[in-house]
């Protein structure tokens, strides 16, 4: 067989995953990107580009650690998950505590900041209940399987 043939092949393969109900792809949870950009595949790289404080750091930890984490969570027979992060603008700790504030939301609708997770402002501590949820059970499952899943990457400051 020859390897447009192979290649060609392929395609259908892939076709017929897809009819099985199996991936290709950890699917995006944006509708209308998902038309341009169905998710993420294996051996495909991309990058976020913009002006400086847009928010690329932000879209990027959504589309690509926290809900691939999340999805590989929910459909553990389809896919295995593992984040290689690396961290250029700040640390692994500033990172834990970003993941918190979207598992608090993620969760219960919680919104409360890294700023406010670190009792930054002295009139707006976090409150207990925050706490106490996420030393909860519940919490400490996604947490250690987050610390399992990814990796931060903050000593090399130069990609």
């Amino acid at each position: 067989m020859s390897s447009y043939q192979r290649d060609i092949q392929e395609l259908a393969d892939r076709r017929q995953r897809v009819l099985d109900g199996k991936l290709n792809c950890l699917p995006l949870e944006f509708p209308t990107l998902r038309k341009v950009f169905p998710g993420i595949e294996k051996r495909r790289y991309g990058i976020v580009t913009a002006n400086q404080k847009i928010g690329k750091s932000k879209l990027a930890d959504k589309l690509l650690v926290y809900d691939p984490f999340f999805y590989s969570l929910t459909h553990k027979e389809q896919i295995r998950v593992s984040i290689l992060y690396f961290t250029l603008e700040m640390g692994k700790k500033e990172k834990f505590y970003e993941f918190l504030s979207h598992l608090l939301w993620k969760l219960d609708k919680i919104r409360c900041s890294p700023t406010q997770l670190k009792s930054t402002d002295a009139e707006n501590p976090v409150p207990q209940k925050v706490l106490d949820l996420i030393n909860s059970e519940r919490y400490q499952k996604y947490i250690q399987k987050f610390e399992e899943t990814v990796e931060y990457v903050d000593t090399l400051k130069n990609p």
